[in-house]
Parts: C-alpha cells; sequence; structure tokens
C-alpha cells in the first residue's frame, strides 16, 4: 500500500509541475480513498472473521 501511495504522490506532483490540474486533484481524491476512507471503513466494522452475532 505504500508502494501505491508513494507512485500516486508523484503523479500528483508532476501533474502539478504540467499544470495538469485534474489530474493533481484526481490523484489527491485516490489518496485520500486509499488511506483516510479505508481507515475509517475498516474502524467501523468491529467484528471480523466468523463472529456472527
Amino acid at each position: 500500500m505504500a508502494w501505491l501511495i508513494t507512485q500516486t504522490e508523484r503523479v500528483y506532483l508532476k501533474a502539478l509541475e504540467s499544470n495538469q490540474l485534474s489530474a493533481a486533484i484526481g490523484s489527491l481524491n485516490l489518496m485520500h480513498r486509499i488511506t483516510i476512507e479505508a481507515a475509517e471503513k475498516k474502524a467501523n466494522k468491529p467484528y471480523h472473521g466468523n463472529c456472527k452475532f
């Protein structure tokens, strides 16, 4: 996952250098989904495995 975030960050920086703002926004959106939304989704699910109540 760290490799994916690093590559997305590189795309973001290169897009900013070449003034391609839509690509920069897209890469920021992807980084947000990978890091923050995934962590929130995991935190909201307290049970895992075969635990069924």
